[in-house]
């Protein structure tokens, strides 16, 4: 028994946080939004933020039902095939934080109701709905 209990207790050698900040742990979220650095910075709720969508413009708002808090996503291309790379300008004021930024994103995962955006030099991603 005590046997048992010592090699399930050893350590894996492997001292790096899991966590880090990284894609593996964003690919694990599942709420439509915007993640930065682990940090969810705007969460769609059903109850009080809506969905705007523009085909033409390639263009995905959400936000708040007052409109103080907001993600806007412009992409050169709407996502279609895992590992995509889409040209991205994403806008998004919070309570604390406004920011607008262009980068370059991939298409890390895909469900039937959402993809995932990643840019891994700003920790970036984006959680959005199928449409």
């Amino acid at each position: 028994m005590i046997l048992f209990v010592l090699f399930f207790c050893s350590c894996s050698g492997n001292d790096k946080p899991i966590i880090d900040g990284g894609m593996e742990y964003f690919i694990t979220k599942d709420n439509i939004g915007l993640f930065v650095e682990n940090r969810n910075v705007f969460n769609y709720n059903q109850l009080d933020c809506q969905i705007a969508f523009n085909e033409k413009r390639k263009m995905i708002r959400l936000q708040s039902d007052n409109q103080m808090f907001y993600v806007n996503i412009v992409m050169s291309i709407f996502p279609k095939a895992k590992d995509d790379f889409i040209n991205v300008i994403i806008n998004y004021k919070t309570q604390t934080e406004k920011l607008n930024t262009s980068l370059e994103m991939s298409v890390v995962k895909i469900d039937n109701q959402k993809y995932w955006l990643w840019n891994d030099n700003s920790k970036m991603g984006i959680i959005l709905p199928r449409l």
